[in-house]
């Protein structure tokens, strides 16, 4: 359940409400839970998808992509080749999130995880509110970290 002061009629608000949502699956991947939860928070705030990093850049960058009305895809390009959230990612990820977070004006979102792995990346965001949606057992998984 969203705050209700996140959800103030838009007289009372001088812009949407922002949730930044890190995950470990991959938006295009399959149309699930995540998918659904979040188009349906679309209607009434932006939603910034972060996907985990793409190892492929040699100097980090963020791709944004609209992928429907209210939400953008935003992916990491790194150059580590670590994979998922890795420590390694968490200040080049953050420096970047801060830049876009900025140029859109948002200072505190919702900040809402899918992944328990991308939860040091607190450390660079100063969020209004912290969700944790646990869909999946994830240290049931094969090669699950500790």
């Amino acid at each position: 359940m969203i705050h209700p002061t996140l959800l103030r009629p838009a007289t009372a608000r001088t812009e949407r409400p922002t949730i930044l949502v890190f995950s470990h699956l991959r938006w295009s991947f399959v149309f699930q839970r995540p998918q659904h939860v979040l188009s349906r928070l679309a209607a009434q705030c932006d939603i910034l998808f972060v996907e985990e990093p793409v190892c492929d850049a040699t100097a980090p960058r963020l791709s944004v992509a609209a992928v429907a009305p209210g939400v953008e895809v935003v992916t990491p390009h790194l150059g580590d080749p670590a994979p998922g959230f890795a420590d390694v990612h968490f200040q080049p990820l953050g420096r970047m999130l801060d830049e876009l977070l900025a140029q859109r004006r948002v200072s505190s979102p919702l900040v809402w995880f899918y992944t328990p792995m991308a939860l040091p990346i607190l450390k660079y965001l100063e969020p209004c509110g912290i969700v944790y949606d646990c869909m999946d057992d994830l240290a049931s998984f094969r090669f699950a970290p500790p």
